[in-house]
């Protein structure tokens, strides 16, 4: 059975997989199953971000710069581009996100 579109934010417990969950679905590309799309720009602050997270914007933002370190997305003024949905799908499917992965 499917998760509701509010169900994901209680399933994914860890920070890190909630935001990647978010960005593949803000890019429409949540149920991708090859990449490269061509997903759609992230058009939301990060503090809107945080707030649907419902996380601090200081964990957001830290987030989101090792996402961008580890080159799954671009940040760019006022956007957020999604370029690697297979490398976000999977800190979503990992088990443990791992320190190696996404300290913090």
């Amino acid at each position: 059975r499917g998760r509701s579109s509010a169900g994901w934010r209680v399933w994914l417990r860890d920070p890190r997989k909630r935001t990647a969950a978010l960005l593949l679905r803000l890019s429409g590309a949540m149920h991708a199953r090859f990449w490269p799309l061509d997903p759609s720009p992230i058009r939301l602050s990060q503090d809107k971000i945080a707030q649907i997270l419902n996380l601090s914007r200081t964990s957001v933002v830290s987030i989101l710069q090792r996402f961008a370190e580890l080159e799954l997305i671009r940040l760019k003024y006022r956007s957020i581009l999604v370029v690697d949905g297979i490398g976000l799908r999977r800190v979503i499917d990992a088990e443990h996100a791992g320190a190696t992965l996404l300290p913090g």
